[in-house]
């Protein structure tokens, strides 16, 4: 069995991902250990739902702020967290989880939301990150009447 340390559940799903599935030591900040015993085809990946249940989550209310960074090259980073979001910011700049923003420091947060659910953060999170820089500088800026016409062109001027 392989054991891995990961920040966030979205490293964990992005791992997934990325590699042939097989029982993984999941550790997450602020958490016990767990194993993922993960039985998929390699023509599937892990589903929320699922991971969800492994780490013991399902039917629990708990806050998860999903959350955009301001990097110190001016672009952007979205992630979620679990965790006290000052806490979480805290880690990106201290280069503690290699990634996106390790070396982009310093780091500024801009933006916040919190869901009860595991399940809609994650979602939250892919539907932001598949955004467009104009479009996560709209929601920065909390113009959600501009966000619908964001979605329909990626040019910033229609």
């Amino acid at each position: 069995m392989q054991g891995v340390k990961f920040c966030n559940i979205s490293d964990v799903m992005l791992r997934l991902s990325l590699h042939p599935p097989k029982p993984l030591m999941v550790s997450l900040s602020n958490h016990e250990p767990r194993t993922l015993f993960i039985q998929l085809s390699l023509n599937c990946t892990a589903q929320p739902a699922f991971l969800e249940c492994c780490f013991g989550c399902c039917g629990a209310i708990m806050e998860v702020t999903v959350y955009i960074l301001l990097c110190s090259d001016g672009s952007y980073y979205t992630g979620l967290t679990k965790q006290e979001i000052e806490a979480r910011v805290w880690e990106h700049n201290a280069g503690i989880c290699d990634g996106y923003t390790k070396n982009r420091r310093p780091v500024q947060l801009v933006f916040t939301e919190t869901y009860d659910r595991i399940l809609d953060a994650i979602a939250r999170e892919r539907q932001i990150k598949g955004w467009s820089r104009v479009k996560k500088q709209a929601l920065i800026a909390l113009d959600y009447e501009r966000l619908p016409r964001l979605s329909r062109s990626r040019c910033p001027h229609s």
